[in-house]
């Protein structure tokens, strides 16, 4: 999050600010829209036209949506001046800055905040970590921040969720006790005082996106779930060997935090296990046990999950609640077998692959529940 370009987008974010620029609102200057009520409408101070709100709207939604640059941005800011001959206040390069930056750092917040928020991950890691986001010129309180840790509902967050300022990169993970401690995390008291140090600048002590968090979950799991499995799963597999082949894969992987879609289940299984949910999600503390125990697993073995399912020369029902795929390899080169355990929770409302192992055709062998899985078949 360092720097004027934010980093590649994911479904929440690009969800977060389609909930804005659904919503046009007029404005003279950008104290006439404050703190959450930026959660489900778009404003740029000073325009006052619905056209050229309009355009400004498409733009920022590209450039979350695309991952586009600043520069990109001031390329189409300059068309969507010249076309509505808009006045606008402040020099060119310092009013970019602001509309792009503001927009794709409180858009990010707020899809983070939505990851953040899911019930599955607050269970296993109910403690979040503030961490500064490396500026070139930081701020000396923000600095004096990081690495502060604190119960994910304190209301200490309600004020100093970031960014707490303009061009803040501040952000927040979400971590267990022991993963804080190893992470070197503090768990002093803040203070009573919400700012005692002036730390943020005015207008920003609130928690972009807390109003809206729960609806951009939603939206994000029915637009991929809803869909069906034959357009779904060669999507999900798209996207996840262009995110292995770009790299943006493995950047999560070094620093997760929220959840990865990852595989698509077809109707049959996810009512097999009664999972309401069909996307099978790969969770920060599932990677970071996988990197432990499985540290021979490639970004793309990761990418190849939907194949895994899609391609399955097995499948078994493990339990009332998980369900066990199997592809078992030809060729000596690759003799062997992919093996991957998807789960649901209690209430079928969650859905995560919980195991992925690529094995030998003699540690196949060796593995129980992989002999199992040859033996008995299928669902």
């Amino acid at each position: 999050m360092a720097g004027e370009d934010v980093g590649l987008p994911f479904a929440e974010q690009i969800q977060a600010i389609r909930e804005r620029t659904g919503n046009l609102v007029p404005t003279e200057r950008w104290t006439d829209l404050m703190r959450n009520s930026h959660d489900r409408a778009f404003a740029v101070a000073g325009a006052a036209k619905a056209d050229l709100l309009a355009d400004f709207a498409a733009s920022i939604d590209e450039a979350v949506a695309e991952g586009r640059s600043l520069d990109w941005f001031r390329q189409q800011f300059d068309e969507i001046v010249g076309r509505h001959g808009w006045a606008y206040t402040g020099e060119r390069n310092w009013r970019t800055r602001v509309i792009y930056g503001t927009n794709m750092r409180t858009s990010y917040a707020a899809g983070r905040l939505a990851q953040l928020r899911d019930p599955e991950l607050q269970e296993v890691a109910p403690y979040w970590m503030y961490r500064h986001g490396g500026s070139a010129e930081p701020r000396p309180h923000h600095v004096a921040l990081d690495r502060q840790v604190l119960p994910a509902d304190d209301p200490w967050w309600q004020t100093h969720y970031p960014p707490n300022g303009w061009g803040c990169s501040c952000y927040v993970v979400a971590v267990s006790e022991a993963q804080a401690r190893r992470m070197g995390g503090r768990f002093d008291e803040p203070g009573e005082d919400p700012d005692p140090q002036g730390t943020i600048d005015p207008g920003w002590d609130y928690m972009p996106g807390e109003t809206v968090a729960a609806d951009i979950r939603a939206a994000v799991a029915e637009k991929m779930s809803g869909r069906p499995y034959d357009i779904a799963a060669p999507l999900l597999a798209a996207m996840n060997r262009e995110a292995a082949e770009t790299g943006r894969f493995r950047r999560w992987r070094e620093r997760p935090d929220g959840g990865w879609p990852l595989a698509r289940i077809p109707d049959e299984d996810a009512d097999a296990i009664s999972s309401r949910e069909r996307v099978a999600m790969l969770t920060s503390p599932t990677i970071r046990r996988q990197d432990r125990d499985r540290p021979e697993l490639r970004d793309t073995d990761y990418a190849d999950t939907q194949s895994v399912i899609d391609r399955a020369t097995h499948r078994l029902r493990v339990s009332e609640r998980s369900i066990l795929y199997g592809r078992l390899l030809g060729g000596e080169a690759d003799s062997g077998a992919h093996i991957l355990v998807a789960q649901t929770n209690a209430t079928g409302r969650g859905l995560a692959l919980t195991s992925l192992q690529r094995l030998s055709l003699d540690d196949a062998r060796a593995d129980e529940n992989v002999m199992r899985l040859l033996e008995e078949g299928g669902l």
